[in-house]
Formats: structure tokens, sequence, C-alpha cells
């Protein structure tokens, strides 16, 4: 297994590079896009303060501002309930009057963020953000966004279209549809000492016989624009309901909300309609309306999440009992990877420990250009159809973590005359809460878990759809994550560890084929052999865990296996010489399995390698 570098002289001539200490992965970055220009509120700017005092003297909110037009006054039991204070306006809005264009503050954020309205005057969302950034005030200017759904358009249970549920059933070469469903309820026990909370951020809640949600709240701020093209403003409230009135009297309601509920925690064995992928007694949905009649701003949807995790949002009284799922099967675009703000906050979300899904998008694009799907520490979720490979709408690439079946799904249906309809649909958004069911199963049989520890396990128990029947398909070609979910094999993951004989092999630099990743390649050579480092992975848990601990063994001409090193971390990079195997074998609280062969033959070595 040797391998070397070759390159043209074109290529070393079309090629600069400036070694440093560490060598930097090649990154691409680009301004706002045509396509996720057309997604943003125009106008409307998030923004941090360098000076954290200017965002303490501005603090106030539309719906804050209401309660003092009707009360007088807030009261401290006010400002104590709706995370707000009073202060001197003055500091910071002196701020405001010494930037170099009108600007209104809207709303004070969390995480000590603003929402301003400026007047763009001909001016490009671009400009105006260079033109706030070179004075020094801020640390970061983002336009405000517009997502949207990410929707596409059985003796067991006695439901009626649980025979429809093909992702209930194991995966064969029969039902490539197949995630273990089925299994993963049966093997669900309940150590969390509570129902698991699960917040579907989206549309919001509708009365269905089918689905019971709990308190939750909306969020939704922004309705569309206006005849002048302004956003039309609403307040926040404690209502969930997916359903809003204009102001010409005229009704419209969603359902997206309803039906991705539906699909993690629809009833069972009540004779009617589906199941959902978790048990609903063991869950409680809390509604988070955040996406309104015309998509919705990614300021509500963003504060929604943070809500739902525990934190404070100005203007809005804390949750009583923070979530521990999130799931977003929503979206926009943006050219330049995830915004500043939203990666901020999805940092904070892995601080507070919540597992957060998002729905990778349907627009048959990489999830680079897509948000939050391309942001980190989240697990975004791409679709699969019948064939087990990608569903032609879904979004693809390196950002996508998992897969899950994203056709013909059955969900509950939004009707205002009746409770018991149901339809069937696709989209990665119904994808995303196949993922959220299994985390927060997750979360319930091993509650000692981290949030971190769940993805990985998750990724670590899917099928690899890279090659089916032989061929490489789309999926092989594009990128589709670690491949389509296992919820059965996950949620037994941690009891079935010690014999879990399941590994993989792959160069470490298989994938890179860029005259950029080239040039990477050459001088991690001067390092080490880049071209010859393999990337073994094994087990089923893809995380450290407490009391499992991984004995790694080497053999050379095929003799006999000598121990190298006792590991926690089920994976190794490593510099195999000729004729060498290596092996593993897992130990769990001193008891260990039998050891493990790993072959490394037959493997693709990287484009730019020879």
């Amino acid at each position: 297994m040797k391998n070397s570098l070759i390159f043209t002289a074109i290529l070393l001539a079309a090629i600069s590079f400036k070694m440093s200490a560490a060598v930097p992965e090649p990154t691409n970055t680009s301004e706002i896009s045509v396509r996720s220009e057309n997604q943003l509120v125009h106008g409307y700017f998030i923004v941090k303060f360098r000076d954290n005092s200017v965002h303490q003297s501005l603090m106030q909110t539309p719906e804050t501002n209401a309660l003092i037009a009707k009360k007088g006054r807030l009261s401290a039991d006010d400002t104590a309930k709706f995370n707000i204070s009073v202060p001197d306006r003055e500091y910071g809005e002196s701020a405001l009057k010494a930037l170099p264009v009108v600007v209104e503050h809207i709303r004070s954020m969390s995480l000590s963020n603003d929402l301003l309205k400026i007047p763009m005057k001909g001016r490009t969302p671009q400009q105006v953000i260079q033109l706030l950034m070179q004075t020094g005030q801020f640390k970061y200017v983002e336009p405000q966004r517009i997502y949207y759904p990410m929707d596409f358009d059985a003796a067991e249970y006695n439901d009626n279209l649980y025979i429809n549920q093909n992702y209930f059933g194991n995966w064969t070469e029969q039902n490539r549809s197949g995630s273990g469903y089925a299994q993963l309820r049966r093997n669900t026990v309940n150590n969390l000492g509570r129902k698991v909370r699960i917040a579907v951020v989206d549309t919001g809640s509708y009365r269905h016989e089918d689905v019971d949600f709990v308190d939750g709240y909306d969020f939704v701020s922004y309705e569309g624009v206006d005849e002048n093209g302004d956003a039309k403003r609403v307040e926040r409230d404690s209502d969930a309901t997916d359903e809003y009135t204009n102001e010409d009297g005229v009704t419209c309601n969603s359902g997206h909300g309803l039906a991705v509920s539906s699909i993690i925690a629809a009833k069972a064995n009540n004779s009617a309609g589906m199941v959902g992928a978790i048990d609903s007694e063991l869950v409680e949905l809390v509604p988070v309306r955040s996406l309104g009649c015309n998509g919705g701003s990614n300021v509500d949807i963003l504060e929604s999440v943070l809500w739902a995790a525990g934190d404070s949002i100005p203007g809005v009284p804390d949750i009583e009992t923070p979530v521990d799922v999130v799931n977003m099967s929503l979206g926009g675009f943006s050219n330049a990877g995830c915004p500043e703000w939203e990666q901020e906050v999805f940092d904070r979300l892995k601080e507070l420990d919540v597992v957060v899904v998002v729905a990778a998008g349907n627009e048959n694009i990489n999830a680079n250009g897509a948000i939050p799907a391309a942001c980190a520490d989240i697990i975004t979720v791409g679709a699969t159809d019948i064939t087990g490979d990608k569903a032609s709408f879904s979004n693809y690439g390196e950002k996508v973590d998992i897969m899950a079946q994203g056709r013909n799904i059955m969900t509950a249906k939004l009707s205002v005359d009746f409770d018991n309809e149901y339809a069937s649909g696709g989209g990665t958004s119904y994808s995303a809460p196949l993922v959220a069911a299994t985390a927060a199963a997750m979360r319930l049989k091993h509650p000692q878990l981290s949030a971190e520890q769940i993805e990985a396990i998750l990724k670590s128990n899917t099928v690899d759809n890279a090659i089916l029947d032989g061929e490489q398909t789309i999926c092989g070609q594009l990128g589709c994550g670690t491949g389509v979910l296992q919820a059965q094999e996950a949620i037994v993951a941690i009891d079935n560890v010690i014999d879990n004989q399941q590994y993989s092999a792959a160069y470490r630099y298989a994938e890179y084929s860029s005259e950029a990743q080239a040039e990477w390649v050459i001088q991690m050579s001067k390092y080490v052999n880049a071209c010859n480092l393999v990337k073994f992975t094994w087990g089923g848990l893809g995380t450290a865990l407490d009391g499992v601990q991984y004995n790694l063994f080497q053999s050379q001409n095929n003799g006999q296996m000598v121990q190298l090193e006792t590991i926690s971390l089920p994976q190794k990079l490593y510099e195999l010489p000729d004729n060498t195997v290596l092996g593993f074998q897992t130990c769990v609280s001193g008891q260990c399995g039998e050891i493990v062969a790993m072959s490394d033959e037959n493997l693709t070595p990287p484009s730019v390698c020879l």
C-alpha cells in the first residue's frame, strides 16, 4: 500500500503556497449572491456592537413597548418576566446618531444583538454592511433573512396508515427506505425520569386526533412586506397556533408544523391514521411558531430556538422547562456559508447541550449554500427515496451529516373543519423529524449522553449508500454524510458495543481532488506520508464513552496479533507498513470481546496521489 505524489508542471505552476506552523484547510468565501439576496428582509440588519453598553442602553422590544403603552410603565415583575430592563436610552441613541446612515432600532435580541432598520437608498446589502463595519463600532453586521418550510411540493399497530410507513421496517434489498423504527420503539426505555421534550420550530400547532402538543410560543414578528416594500411587523405572544389573520380579515394556515410533529410522535394503536417514530407517551411536543404565512425571518427563528433551549429572550417570558431536542425543518440560502450570528446561536445551543436537527434543503444543491444547514454544531439531514439513493430534490455535500427517507411520507394534515385528515408528502422537512425522534429516544434511554455523543452514535449507525448494487450512487458522487440512519442499531449501540465487529477504512484524503487540496497534500507530505494515511473507524459509537476502551493490535506477514496501545476513541489514523493488518478489541468495564482484524485492501487512493 504505497502511493506517491505526481503532479503536472502546469498544476505546480498554478499553485503558490506559504507554509505556516499549522496548515489551514482550503476554504471558500464570497459575498451575498443574487439567490440569497432574494431571501433578505431588505433594509433590516442584525448587529452586535463592540460596546455592549450600547445594546444595554437601547434595550426594548415591540412587545414590551406595547405593554408600556397599555400600563404606562413596567413593574419590576414585568421586567423580570420579559427579560428586559428600563434603561436610559440616551447613550445608545447617541451611538446610533453617530453612524454614517440613518438607523432605527427595531428590537433588542438575544446574545446581546440588535435588529436595526436602515434606508437602503440604492445601496446593496453588502455596501451597507461594509459602511457600518468601517465605523469600527460593530463585531459583525448581517442581513435579516427569510426562511421557508422544507417540504417538497402492518400488523404491529392498528393505525390504518402504518402499512405505508416503510421506514418502520429494517433496511433490506427489498426495503431501502427501512430505518428500523419499529425496533427503535420497542427498545426505547425511559431512564430520563420525565418525558423527553422536542421543540418543533416551525409554523406552530393545530388540533388533530393523532397529535398532542404542550404549551409553546409564537415568535413570529415578521409577516411579509407591505405595498411599500417595508416589513410587516406583528407582536410575539404565547399562542403558538398555526393561524394568522391579516388586517383584511383573511386567515391563513400552513400545516407544516403539524405534519412534522406527526412524523415525530403521532399516537399509536388508536385505530386512526399513522404511527410516530417515537412513542407519543414518552414525548412532549413543544410548538414554537417561527414561520408565518410568508416564511419567517432568521431573527424570529433563531431566537425561538434559543428560547426553547432555555436562554432568555428580551420581551419574552422564559420557557419553564427547556427542551432536549430541536427540529428545524426550514431554511434559506447564503452562498457565503453560515452567518456569524447564526453560528453564534448554534454554539450557544451546544453549550446548553441541546440536540439540533436541521433539514438539508430541497434545491438539489450543495448544502454549503443552504442555511442553517451549512452551520456547525447541528445534525444536517438529507433525503433518500425508495432506491436508497439521494432523492432528486435533496441537497447534498460535506455539510450533510446523515440521510433518512424523504419521499412518500405519511403526515397529519391540517384542516379547519376536521381533525382526522392525513396526507403523503416529501422533502428534507420530513427526513429531519425522523432523526430528531431518534435523538430523543437516545436521550430517554441514555440521559448521560451529551448532544455531541448522540450525534456521533447516530452517524455511526447507518447504511453506507455510496455504492449500491455494485455501482456508485448519486450519494457516492455528491456526498450524503455517513449514509441512511438505522435507528434500530443506534438505540442498542451502547448495549451491543462489546460484540460489534463492524468497521470501515478509507484513505484520509480520498476525497481530495481540487488544486488547492492537492497543494494541501503536498505540504502535509513534508511531515507525514499523507498519501498513505488510512482512517479506521469501528464499533457503533463514534465517540468516547466512560467505561469503554479499545485495545489496538497489529499483525505483520500474517503473524500473531501484537498489542500496540489502548485508546478510548473508536478511530485511528494510521500509516500501515506493507503486509500489516490492524485489529481492535472492545472492552467494557474490563470485560473484552474478540479481536477483529480490519482489512485495508481494495481502498481507493486519493486522486491527487498515484
